[in-house]
């Protein structure tokens, strides 16, 4: 069986709290079945960095045109309301037919809808 694929859309002021409840259960799961059920890429909207409230850099692994895989997470956490949304509704119809689901955590579900 493959490892399901979530890729993570950072953006600025996303809550380092949000990003470790969602990554640390799948690296849990990881290794309490002593291999590779989960991997979890992070992605921006254009592959630079993102600074977390707290000021943490993270630096992602691609820019979200590049994603793929069986959900893309959004997570925009405390600047949400700075995010055009228009711009980002047509990035993301762009790449939702390469992801089985798409979720919003945090803010995120506010930016679905």
């Amino acid at each position: 069986m493959l490892p399901r694929r979530f890729d993570i859309l950072l953006f600025d002021a996303f809550s380092n709290h949000c990003l470790a409840n969602t990554v640390e259960p799948l690296r849990a799961a990881n290794t309490l079945a002593n291999g590779a059920l989960y991997e979890w890429r992070f992605c921006t909207l254009d592959g630079g960095a993102v600074h977390s409230s707290s000021g943490l850099q993270v630096a992602p692994h691609m820019a979200l045109a590049e994603g793929r895989g069986d959900m893309l997470i959004l997570m925009p956490s405390y600047a949400v309301r700075q995010i055009e949304p228009r711009p980002l509704a047509r990035r993301l119809h762009q790449v939702a037919p390469r992801y089985a689901a798409l979720a919003g955590f945090d803010t995120g579900s506010w930016l679905l809808a």
